[in-house]
């Protein structure tokens, strides 16, 4: 459960919207993995409340255990978590998080710097 791992512990949580949401996701695992802190719990969410409903959800997820066999991705079928980080517009949004409190908020793409500004209030 996202809201529980957000209120207690450390928790980093990437969520992307995009069309492409596993790469964005995978593209922020391969910055994240390597270096988090100990004890953080990182999440990530695909957020696919706009999948037109005659999409087979069994499709989309056959296709992402067949694309991304490593990487746990929460289905957000009902955009619950776009909506906890204020998405909107954006596609890409990851925030680290420590007892329920927001320390850091990254928008875009995952780089080296941003994955710097999520791990720093969480050392």
């Amino acid at each position: 459960d996202v809201g529980r791992a957000m209120r207690s512990g450390r928790t980093i949580l990437a969520v992307s919207d995009e069309r492409e949401a596993g790469d964005r996701l995978a593209e922020w695992a391969a910055r994240l993995r390597p270096d988090a802190p100990a004890g953080v719990v990182v999440l990530y969410v695909a957020d696919l409340s706009a999948v037109p409903f005659f999409v087979p959800k069994s499709a989309i997820v056959k296709q992402l255990r067949e694309d991304y066999p490593g990487l746990a991705i929460m289905l957000d079928w009902k955009g619950v978590v776009a909506k906890a980080v204020s998405l909107g517009k954006l596609k890409n949004v990851a925030e680290a998080w420590s007892d329920g409190r927001r320390l850091a908020r990254v928008e875009g793409p995952a780089d080296a710097g941003k994955a710097r500004a999520l791990f720093a209030p969480l050392r």
